[in-house]
């Protein structure tokens, strides 16, 4: 709605859209470019370009989507070539996502299966928002993550991008980023299941 009004001239609408994603986008900018100015210069270029290609937007498409990919070709251009191999994503050299020792090891009956499984939080409810401690111990851990792992936790998980709008916006393939997306949540998830430990213990 606030799109197509935007398209019609509105600046209401233009504003409504920029109130709604501009500090996603900011977020998103930032995790290639620490300099937080740098980075809402190029999140305010993306606005602009917005603004001159909405009589061709595709009302199919997800507008952040869009934006994400605009953003980040923008990114490439201003960091410039000496700043691609940021935008270049790999699994290699990647931790584990779950402890080995947690598994039977090689050569027992019941190799490879868990001998720690991942515990029930008692306190947890399906479905409710994080507590603002648990908040704490998410964004620690995704600012701890290997950068490949933290752009598609955070485009993915964070800002809610699709696969197949992360695919587009970052070139990567669906494998690759589905085990990034591994990676990362597991070691999330391992820092929560630790502090949950910790409190039933305490």
């Amino acid at each position: 709605m606030h799109l197509r009004k935007a398209g019609a001239g509105s600046e209401a609408a233009f504003l409504a859209l920029v109130d709604r994603h501009h500090m996603s986008l900011v977020r998103i900018a930032r995790l290639w470019c620490e300099d937080l100015p740098r980075a809402e210069d190029s999140v305010q270029r993306t606005w602009v370009t917005l603004l001159r290609t909405l009589a061709r937007f595709d009302d199919q498409s997800s507008l952040k989507g869009w934006l994400c990919s605009a953003l980040i070709r923008i990114l490439r251009i201003d960091l410039g070539p000496e700043h691609e191999t940021l935008f270049e994503l790999s699994a290699e050299g990647a931790i584990p996502a779950v402890d080995p020792e947690r598994f039977s090891p090689p050569g027992d009956r019941w190799e490879g299966h868990w001998q720690r499984p991942p515990v029930d939080w008692a306190d947890a409810v399906p479905g409710s928002a994080p507590t603002p401690e648990q908040r704490a111990i998410i964004e620690r851990v995704i600012a701890e993550l290997p950068h490949s792992q933290r752009v598609v936790l955070v485009l993915r998980d964070v800002e809610g991008l699709a696969q197949r709008e992360v695919e587009s916006a970052l070139g990567v393939s669906a494998e690759l980023q589905h085990r990034l997306l591994h990676l990362a949540r597991s070691r999330v998830r391992s820092a929560l299941e630790r502090h949950h430990a910790e409190v039933r213990t305490s």
